[in-house]
């Protein structure tokens, strides 16, 4: 359509070629008319091949007038996502109106498509939004997209989760109540059919009403203790060993798979749960410090570790460290922590595309100075 074949000159011998070229240039000037809206026909009437109807429509929207300019410039800052919409599918978005000003001569830079682009998220998105404002070397498009669709994913696989969690949760509800004012028979020496009630007040079996408000106080004091996780899609990177500790964006807390890497720790009372982005539940058993020995920085604590055995991997919270008044910032390949003005940490991008802490814990073999809690009663271990 745009005159990359030219139409044959008329010569002797050359009819097959010319009628073969106008038969091709009629298909195209049929699909071109029929891709157009009824009130975009008059544009293309009187056309007598692909490349004048072309040509025409090319006059009246792609010419550099002022009104075009205006109309696409309108378009792009307008260009917003809600919460919901697929992130592809915004990019693709901006993709198009960055591709319809430059065909109008007015490209627009990187910078402005990145700012646009960040202007065009929905609330949600604010968190990442400012960590990757604090890249040093400067945001471009890639970076920014193909981060976005990271987070998207992660979001996605959070929401599976939750999902398979609640559908249990509330399984788990129906199966119980389904056994709530049955009764079970007996049947004694001497003794006819007689049925064995559950509490009338909740329907469970093993206690009466009157012991209901103890069993209440118990079950409270349970679940104050406990503290639901939720960690992000590193939960299920598959263990290559222990050694390695990931930054992770989602994570609620620091947590560690391995006792060997505490210079302090303290079992809780009860074991803490952790929901897995599948819906599947590990348990976290105590808590403690792990010391840490980067040969190139300082050695530097984390506090408020949380020991969970059946964790396939180490995992750094961003959420923790900011909350200690740590600033992380991250380039393409690594990332730096610092602590007020003082660098404190570094990590690398490994080949998962995932970040990871440089440096090693210290391994601590002997748990002399442990202490676990248990019914109340602290315990030495050696």
């Amino acid at each position: 359509m745009g005159g990359s074949l030219p139409e044959p000159e008329e010569q002797e011998g050359n009819e097959a070629e010319r009628a073969q070229w106008t038969r091709k240039d009629n298909r195209a000037l049929a699909v071109l008319r029929l891709l157009l809206d009824n009130s975009q026909l008059v544009i293309v009437l009187g056309c007598e091949t692909a490349q004048d109807a072309w040509e025409a429509l090319l006059d009246r929207y792609e010419q550099p007038t002022m009104q075009n300019i205006v109309l696409r410039e309108r378009k792009y800052r307008n260009c917003s996502m809600n919460e919901g919409d697929s992130m592809q599918e915004h990019i693709n978005k901006h993709k198009v109106l960055v591709q319809d000003l430059a065909a109008i001569g007015n490209p627009v830079p990187e910078e402005r498509q990145v700012m646009e682009l960040i202007l065009s998220l929905p609330p949600s998105y604010d968190s990442l939004v400012n960590s990757l404002q604090l890249v040093q070397e400067g945001l471009t498009m890639k970076l920014l997209t193909s981060q976005l669709l990271l987070e998207e994913q992660k979001r996605k696989e959070r929401d599976i989760g939750e999902s398979s969690a609640a559908m249990y949760s509330a399984k788990s509800k129906f199966e119980t109540s389904s056994y709530v004012g049955r009764g079970k028979p007996y049947r004694g020496r001497g003794q006819g059919s007689k049925t064995v009630r559950g509490c009338f007040k909740c329907g469970e079996m093993g206690h009466i009403k009157k012991f209901r408000p103890q069993l209440t106080q118990r079950k409270s004091s349970k679940r104050k203790d406990e503290k639901v996780c939720v960690v992000d899609l590193l939960a299920a990177v598959e263990r290559e060993g222990d050694h390695k500790w990931f930054v992770d964006s989602g994570a609620s807390m620091h947590m560690c798979c391995s006792r060997k890497y505490f210079t302090t720790f303290q079992e809780f009372a009860s074991e803490k749960p952790v929901t897995l982005p599948d819906g599947n539940v590990v348990y976290g058993i105590g808590s403690g410090n792990v010391k840490w020995n980067n040969s190139a920085l300082c050695d530097v604590e984390l506090k408020d570790v949380m020991l969970v055995p059946a964790f396939s991997q180490n995992l750094v919270s961003v959420k923790k460290m900011t909350e200690k008044g740590c600033k992380v910032i991250f380039n393409n390949a690594d990332l730096k922590v610092f602590l007020g003005e003082n660098l404190v940490a570094t990590g690398k991008l490994d080949k998962e595309a995932l970040y990871v802490l440089e440096g090693k814990p210290y391994i601590h073999e002997n748990f002399a100075h442990v202490a676990q809690v248990r019914s109340g009663i602290e315990d030495w271990h050696k």
